[in-house]
């Protein structure tokens, strides 16, 4: 080790520092020299959970001074520069070790927050419980938006809980983020924000998604409208319950309809209603097809799709069980969509529909998919990965 030189061992350290951040430490406590050499990249990958931690991670960099003669000539930079983060996750909690992963996240984990949730659950002033609340979900995004305002342009990959206007709420652009996965907050996210690599976009908590019988659903219009409508190539939603994505996959992955056969000889032109066996697609010529198309047309690179959809659990009768049957009817629609669509050979694109989920997309699943992805594999976006 005290013959190798400075340059091969930070070739070294880079490779390793692509965990939580526990390598990035643990050099840090050897001789002076291994954390000189191993500084840039101390901070490589972090996971970070809690408020605290987001504000106590983003003073030990605001208290750095960039050196700019350093830059980016040489391989090797001096203790004095920026370390550079490019893969970071955000949680607003821990996962929890005790139990298994698709248990952890009884509660909601934008309210996980440790230094408040235990006090907020059980308060007995609903009002001062809900202005706590707002209190820490400000808190949080402001937080959050000063991390992210300093390590921005160094940023490959962003796994984070919250919602992804928050990260759009950042001042400083994105020019090589090319992985998000993030909460969908419902909200557009704005083309003001230059995030031109993006290109694996994974978003939970996508509860209603529709194809949209009057007008496409706000999901792919703000995809659409987005800074990063040419080069997204990969999406995945998690913990949709209803709606009828497939209707509008169908035409964004160019998978044919299959007509459907009467047993006679003949075919028919296929139902548009998504009943077990029956394809989910809109009638030709309609507007809703039209707008599909229009939009389709906007993600040019977008042919690989998962649907992680969430059980819908609850009693059989009134609200509930039109609920489930609308649950049903969606899964046996992008059913049929991901069937055909992986039979296909011509180029068109790709409808993964992965297991259901019956508590969500918790931050034990957060962690192990960055995990996965930023040591080389596929992460959230499994099995079709090229």
């Amino acid at each position: 080790m005290d013959r190798c030189p400075d340059e091969v061992l930070y070739i070294i350290f880079t490779l390793a520092c692509s965990d939580d951040g526990a390598t990035g430490r643990a050099l840090s406590l050897l001789s002076h020299r291994i954390r000189n050499v191993s500084f840039p990249v101390r901070y490589r990958s972090v996971a970070v959970f809690g408020v605290a931690q987001i504000k106590a991670f983003t003073a030990i960099l605001s208290n750095r001074p960039v050196d700019p003669a350093l830059g980016e000539q040489g391989v090797f930079r001096s203790v004095h520069a920026l370390p550079r983060v490019e893969h970071l996750l955000v949680s607003s909690s821990k996962p929890t070790q005790d139990v298994a992963d698709d248990d952890d996240e009884a509660a909601p984990s934008n309210l996980n927050d440790e230094t408040l949730i235990d006090d907020l659950v059980d308060h007995p002033d609903e009002e001062a419980k809900e202005l706590a609340l707002e209190t820490w979900s400000q808190d949080a995004k402001a937080a959050l938006s000063g991390l992210l305002a300093i390590i921005a342009p160094s940023l490959r990959t962003l796994f984070t809980n919250a919602s992804w206007d928050a990260v759009a709420d950042s001042p400083a652009p994105f020019p090589r983020l090319t992985a998000l996965t993030a909460s969908d907050s419902q909200k557009p996210f704005p083309s003001r924000i230059p995030c031109s690599s993006l290109t694996d976009i994974h978003l939970i908590g996508c509860w209603h998604v529709m194809s949209g019988t009057q007008r496409v659903s706000d999901v792919w219009n703000m995809l659409a409208a987005s800074a990063f409508r040419s080069t997204l190539s990969h999406l995945r939603l998690s913990d949709v319950r209803f709606g009828d994505p497939a209707e509008y996959l169908r035409v964004q992955l160019d998978v044919p309809v299959d007509a459907v056969d009467r047993g006679d000889g003949t075919s028919s032109e296929p139902s548009r209603t998504p009943v077990p066996g029956a394809p989910a697609c809109f009638r030709p010529g309609t507007a809703s097809e039209q707008r599909a198309s229009e939009t389709a047309a906007m993600l040019p690179k977008l042919k690989h799709v998962w649907i992680q959809p969430k059980r819908c659990v609850g009693v059989s009768e009134g609200w509930w069980k039109a609920n489930m049957l609308s649950n049903g009817a969606m899964l046996a629609g992008l059913t049929t969509v991901a069937e055909q669509s992986q039979k296909k050979k011509n180029g068109a694109g790709v409808l993964m529909v992965l297991s259901e989920s019956g508590v969500g997309y918790g931050v034990g699943q957060l962690l192990n998919d960055w995990l996965s992805y930023i040591g080389g594999d596929a992460g959230p976006w499994l099995g079709l990965r090229s």
